[in-house]
C-alpha cells in the first residue's frame, strides 16, 4: 500500500487513486510563484514490511518498552541532573519557592506549567487524604481524630510536581525519537545516546576523546562540562521545545503565519533567546529545502518567515522591558533611575564586564570546550545514521526525500542554537557555564550526524525511482 504525500496539501484536491491512497491534483497545487512542486516534493512512504506489521501484539509491546526506557531515563536524569537533594533541601528549609528576580521572569512558561501541575497534585492530595476535623459532616469522638501530616503532605507534592515538570518538559524527545526514526532498534538506540548526551557521557568515553585530542594539539581537560547541573525548569523546558522545533520543521509542510507566531511565542516565553532560535532555523530550513523552487523563491519566503518570527519576538520583548530594570538592583549601583534605554544600554555594559570580556579573553578555550561538548555526540550520532540507513536498505523502494528533510530540520535547529551562542558570547558566560547552556544544541547535533549519515547511506542504496506499476 503506497501513500503520497504533496507538498502544498492545502492546495491539492484529493482525487481516489486505490483504496489504500489518494492522487493529488497539481492542476491546483500552483504555489504562490506560479509553478508546481518539483517532483521531489511528493514523498512516497512505503507500507511497512518488517516482521512487527504483522504482529500488532509485538508492534504494541516495542513501544511500550521505548516509553518504559525514556519514564526510567528521564526519571534519574531528572533527579540528578536537576539537583533534586539539593532543591529539596532549600525548599524545606524555606517551605516555599524562590521568587524570581530580574529578566528570569520572562521565563514564565515553565512557572506557569508547574504552579498548575502544583495545583492539581495539591487538590488530589487534599482530597484523597482530607482532614477529617475540618469536614462540616464530622461528628464527635471520643478518640479524636486522624491527625493528617501537613509537612508530609506538602513534602509529597514538592516531590510529584518537582519529577513531573521536568519529566513533561522533556517529553517531546521521546516525541523526536517515535517521528525520527522507524523501527524499535533506532528508537530505543537514539534515547539511550540522548540520554547519555544529556547526562554527560561515561568517563571512558570523555577519556578517549581527550586521549585524541591532546595528540593534536593542546586542548583544554575540561571534564566539568560533563557535570554541569540544571539548576532551573528552563533548562529542562529549553531541550523539550528545541525537540518540538525539529519535529515542526520537518513535519509541518506549510509553514502559516500564525504557526511561526505561536512558535515563537511560545518559545520566548520558556526563555528569552528561544525566539531567535525559532526565526533563524525557519530561515535556514527553507533555504535548504529544494522543494521550495529556485534560490530566489526559497530566499523571498525565508525572508517572511523570519521578519515575521522577528516582529514578533520582538513585540513580546517590549512587554516584559520592565524586567531590564533588574541591573540597578544589587551591583552597587547608585543614583537616580535609569530611562528604559539607559536600562538597556546598562544590561549590556554589565554583562559585558561580567562575562563578554572574559569570553573573548579566553576565546581559544571556549572555542576548543564547544569543539569538545559536541563532538561525541556528532561521532555517535553518525554511527547511529550509518547503522540505520544500511538497515532500511532491504526496503523496496523509497524516496530520500523524508532523510534530506529531517537531516535539514535538525541542521537548522542547530544553526537557529548556534546563533544564540554567538550572541551569549557578549553577555552570558559561556566560559564557565557551557555545559550547561548548549545541551540542547548537542542533542541537536546528535539528531543531525544521525540524519546526514542516514541520508548520504540513503542515496548510496535506497532506490529512487517508483515502479511503472505504481504510476500510472
Amino acid at each position: 500500500m503506497v501513500i503520497v504525500k504533496p507538498l502544498y496539501h492545502r492546495q491539492c484536491a484529493r482525487t481516489p487513486l486505490t483504496p489504500g491512497g489518494w492522487q493529488p491534483d497539481l492542476s491546483a497545487a500552483k504555489g504562490r510563484y506560479g509553478h508546481l512542486p518539483s517532483p521531489r516534493a511528493l514523498s512516497i512512504v512505503p507500507a511497512m514490511e518488517s516482521s512487527n506489521a504483522a504482529s500488532p501484539i509485538r508492534r504494541t509491546l516495542a513501544t511500550w518498552v521505548v516509553v518504559g526506557l525514556f519514564l526510567v531515563s528521564a526519571s534519574v536524569f531528572v533527579l540528578i541532573k536537576g539537583k533534586f537533594t539539593e532543591q529539596t533541601r532549600n525548599w524545606t528549609e524555606t517551605q516555599q519557592v524562590p521568587p524570581c528576580a530580574g529578566i528570569a521572569c520572562m521565563r514564565i512558561g515553565g512557572v506557569v506549567l508547574g504552579n498548575g501541575i502544583r495545583a492539581i497534585y495539591r487538590g488530589a492530595v487534599e482530597f484523597l487524604f482530607m482532614d477529617t476535623e475540618t469536614s462540616v459532616l464530622a461528628h464527635r469522638s471520643p478518640w479524636g481524630y486522624p491527625a493528617p501530616d501537613k509537612g508530609e503532605k506538602a513534602f509529597v507534592v514538592h516531590t510529584a510536581v518537582f519529577m513531573a515538570l521536568r519529566i513533561i518538559c522533556i517529553l517531546p524527545l521521546l516525541w523526536l525519537a517515535f517521528r525520527s526514526f522507524k523501527g524499535f532498534f533506532g528508537q530505543t538506540v537514539f534515547l539511550l545516546l540522548a540520554f547519555l548526551t544529556l547526562s554527560g557521557w561515561p568517563p571512558p568515553i570523555v577519556d578517549l576523546f581527550f586521549w585524541a585530542a591532546s595528540g593534536v594539539a593542546e586542548w583544554p581537560m575540561s571534564y566539568f562540562l560533563f557535570g554541569q547541573r540544571l539548576h532551573n525548569v528552563y533548562d529542562f523546558a529549553t531541550i523539550g521545545y528545541i525537540c518540538l522545533l525539529a519535529i515542526y520543521l520537518s513535519h509541518a509542510r506549510i509553514k502559516r503565519w500564525w504557526e511561526i507566531v505561536g512558535m515563537v511565542i511560545f518559545g520566548q516565553l520558556i526563555y528569552e533567546n528561544n525566539g531567535i532560535t525559532c526565526g533563524v532555523a525557519l530561515f535556514i530550513y527553507t533555504l535548504m529545502e529544494a522543494d521550495f523552487g529556485s534560490l530566489k523563491c526559497r530566499l523571498v519566503i525565508a525572508a517572511q518567515r523570519i521578519s515575521i518570527a522577528a516582529a514578533t519576538s520582538f513585540a513580546l520583548a517590549l512587554c516584559f522591558a520592565w524586567n531590564i530594570e533588574f541591573v540597578s538592583e544589587g551591583r552597587g549601583m547608585e543614583g537616580p533611575a535609569l530611562t528604559p534605554l539607559g536600562n538597556i544600554i546598562e544590561y549590556f555594559r554589565q554583562y559585558w564586564k561580567l562575562y563578554g570580556f572574559f569570553n573573548f579573553s579566553w576565546l581559544n578555550v571556549t572555542i576548543a570546550n564547544f569543539i569538545t561538548v559536541v563532538s561525541i555526540p556528532a561521532i555517535f550520532g553518525s554511527c547511529l545514521g550509518a547503522v540505520s540507513g544500511w538497515a532500511r536498505r532491504k526496503a523496496k523502494y523509497t524516496t530520500i526525500t523524508r532523510f534530506r528533510t529531517e537531516f535539514n530540520a535538525a541542521f537548522a535547529s542547530v544553526c537557529g542554537f548556534g546563533s544564540t551562542l554567538v550572541i551569549g558570547l557578549f553577555v552570558s558566560g559561556l566560559s564557565s557555564d557551557m555545559g550547561r547552556q548548549v545541551l540542547p544544541l548537542t542533542l541537536m547535533v546528535l539528531l543531525a550526524a544521525a540524519k546526514f549519515s542516514e541520508y548520504r547511506m540513503g542515496k548510496r542504496f535506497v532506490p529512487q525511482t517508483v515502479p511503472a506499476r505504481e504510476q500510472n
